[in-house]
């Protein structure tokens, strides 16, 4: 009998055991990572309940009834290089009760989205939702109204410029020991006040020289086997400006 009391013992010992150290597993299990949905996005422009009188891009020709352009929405949000957010921009046509919807994903807190097919005088309402990876909650920012100026209320942003010479990516003859910069630029208000022409050997160029709306080219000097990069923002009489892309040429080594 005391044989087959000890065994008893055991057995229990060793069930117990057993039973603790298969749960002392889950006990050690990390918690889950819960992601926070982003904050809710501070609308900046178009202002809230006035008329939008700066655009870009106009379409259409003088008299159409179709005219429209571009106006460039923009807000704050808490997006950082290590934290991307997507923000889907909502916009509402008030005259016809249409909506349209236009995705950007970011990873800075200034925010600029252009949306095309604004009609002039209309009225508008926009809002902003924001999510991001991790979590399926999302964020509303208030909902603003604007109106859509006339045609000629608006004060439209220069034209990007575009290149005439070189031309895009062009190789040049090892030679080559000067080049003639020259590109067009257009604003539909003409008033063009002046460009800055950034040119250098780095991508983007930092180096800039300043020239009157009147000049539309800038000689600079070169050397052989080496790649050139150069772009020009154009500025207007009220402070719009536009920046063209960074545009590249080689002289041959």
């Amino acid at each position: 009998m005391k044989y087959i009391y000890i065994l008893l013992i055991v057995l229990v010992s060793i069930s117990t055991s057993c039973s603790s150290g298969s749960g002392g597993g889950d006990d050690d299990a990390p918690p889950p990572v819960v992601i926070d949905p982003p904050a809710a996005a501070n609308l900046v422009f178009p202002q809230n309940a006035e008329v939008c009188a700066e655009a870009k891009n106009l379409t259409g020709n003088t008299g159409d009834s179709d005219r429209t352009y571009t106006i460039a929405f923009k807000w704050t949000g808490d997006a950082s290089s290590s934290n991307s957010v997507k923000y889907t921009l909502n916009l509402i046509n008030d005259d016809d009760s249409t909506t349209r919807s236009f995705d950007t994903t970011v990873n800075t807190s200034d925010v600029s989205l252009d949306v095309d097919g604004i009609i002039p005088q209309g009225n508008y309402s926009w809002e902003v939702i924001a999510s991001k990876t991790g979590t399926t909650e999302t964020t509303s920012s208030n909902k603003q109204t604007f109106t859509a100026a006339g045609v000629a209320a608006v004060s439209f942003s220069p034209n990007a410029a575009t290149p005439v010479n070189p031309s895009r990516n062009e190789v040049l003859p090892n030679t080559t020991t000067s080049v003639t910069l020259e590109w067009l630029g257009s604003d539909e208000n003409d008033d063009i006040a002046e460009y800055d022409v950034y040119f250098g050997t780095t991508n983007p160029p930092t180096d800039v020289i300043t020239v009157s709306s009147d000049v539309n080219s800038r000689n600079v000097t070169t050397t052989a086997n080496t790649i050139y990069y150069w772009r020009v923002i154009t500025r207007d009489e009220v402070g719009n400006q536009s920046s063209s892309a960074v545009f590249q040429f080689t002289v041959a080594p």
